[in-house]
C-alpha cells in the first residue's frame, strides 16, 4: 500500500466515524431492555462521558432516541420506530393516517392533508379532497412554503432551537405583502401557535388561500407530522369562528394520527411542558 493510499483510507475512516459512533449507539440502545443512561453508553462505546452525552442528545432532537437529561434512561424513539414499524410490514404511516384525512375533508367540505418534517424540509404526505365539494378545492402541493403556510408552521414551532437557526440561517422569502420574513416577528409568532396548539395561515403563500393545522404530539412530545385543512378564504363563512370549530377537529384527529404513530396517543388537551422558544433564535 503506497503512503497517499494509506493517508487516504485513514482520511477515510477518520470522516466516518461520528458515523459509526452514530449507529453504534443507536444499535446498542435498541439492545438494551430498560435503556442506558449517558454514562453507560460511554462505558459500551468507550467514550468520553461529555461526548456520548451530545451524540445521545443530538439523536433525540432527532427522534431517533428519547430521553433528556444526564441521568435520563435513554430508549428507542418515535423516528426510529416508525421506520422498525415499516421494516416489519405494518404499514406506512401514510396508508394508515389517509383515512383520518379523508374524514376531515368529508366534515368539512374542504382539503385535508397531512404533512412531515424531514431534515429542514416539510412535505405534503397525503392530500384528501372532500367527495362532495361546494366549492373549489385547492391541492397545497408536495413541497410547500414551510414558514407560510400553517402546516409549516405547526411543524416548526415544535422543534429545537437548532433547526430554527438552520432555517433562520438565511432570509425567509417574501411570497405575499402577509408573509413573515422579520426573524424576531417570525420567532414570536411561533410562540403565539404552541401557546394556541394550532396555526393558521391567511394569504401568506398565495393571495386568498387560507389554512390552518395542528401539530401531532408523538410519545416523546416530538412534533414530525402535522394535520391540517386548505382553501380559499373566500369560501369561508367567519373565518374566526370557523377556526375555532377546526382547530378543535384538528386536535382530534392530531390525537388519532399520534396513535397510529406512536401507539400512544396523547389527548388534545392534555398539557404538555415545552423548552421555551428563543426571543432569538440561538444556542439553547
Amino acid at each position: 500500500m503506497s503512503r497517499s493510499t494509506a493517508k487516504s483510507d485513514t482520511k477515510d475512516i477518520a470522516s466516518s466515524l461520528p458515523l459509526w459512533r452514530a449507529f453504534g449507539v443507536i444499535e446498542l440502545v435498541a439492545m438494551s431492555s430498560g435503556g442506558l443512561t449517558a454514562s453507560e453508553v460511554a462505558h459500551h462505546m468507550n467514550l468520553p462521558l461529555v461526548t456520548a452525552y451530545r451524540l445521545l442528545q443530538r439523536l433525540s432532537e432527532l427522534g431517533v432516541l428519547e430521553g433528556e437529561g444526564r441521568g435520563a434512561k435513554y430508549i428507542v424513539g418515535a423516528r426510529l420506530g416508525r421506520i422498525a414499524q415499516t421494516i416489519a410490514g405494518s404499514g406506512s404511516i401514510v396508508d394508515r393516517t389517509r383515512p383520518i384525512a379523508q374524514e376531515i375533508a368529508d366534515e368539512f367540505g374542504m382539503v385535508a392533508y397531512i404533512a412531515g418534517l424531514f431534515e429542514f424540509e416539510a412535505y405534503i404526505l397525503a392530500v384528501q379532497s372532500p367527495r362532495t365539494a361546494k366549492a373549489p378545492t385547492v391541492h397545497p402541493g408536495r413541497h410547500f412554503k414551510i414558514h407560510a403556510l400553517a402546516g409549516g408552521k405547526a411543524l416548526l414551532a415544535y422543534q429545537p432551537s437548532w433547526i430554527l437557526r438552520q432555517l433562520l440561517a438565511k432570509p425567509l422569502e417574501r411570497f405575499t405583502a402577509r408573509t413573515i420574513t422579520d426573524p424576531d416577528a417570525f420567532i414570536a409568532h411561533l410562540k403565539d401557535i404552541r401557546r394556541l396548539g394550532y396555526a393558521l395561515s391567511a394569504g401568506e403563500s398565495e393571495a386568498g388561500l387560507w389554512g390552518i393545522a395542528c401539530p401531532v404530539h408523538e410519545g416523546s412530545g416530538a412534533v414530525s407530522y402535522s394535520v391540517g385543512l386548505i382553501a380559499y378564504e373566500k369560501a369561508i363563512d367567519g373565518t374566526a369562528a370557523f377556526a375555532k370549530r377546526a382547530a378543535k377537529r384538528l386536535k382530534r384527529a392530531a390525537a388519532e394520527i399520534a396513535n397510529v404513530v406512536t401507539n400512544a396517543p396523547i389527548l388534545p388537551d392534555k398539557q404538555m411542558l415545552w423548552p421555551p422558544l428563543q426571543s432569538v433564535p440561538g444556542d439553547g
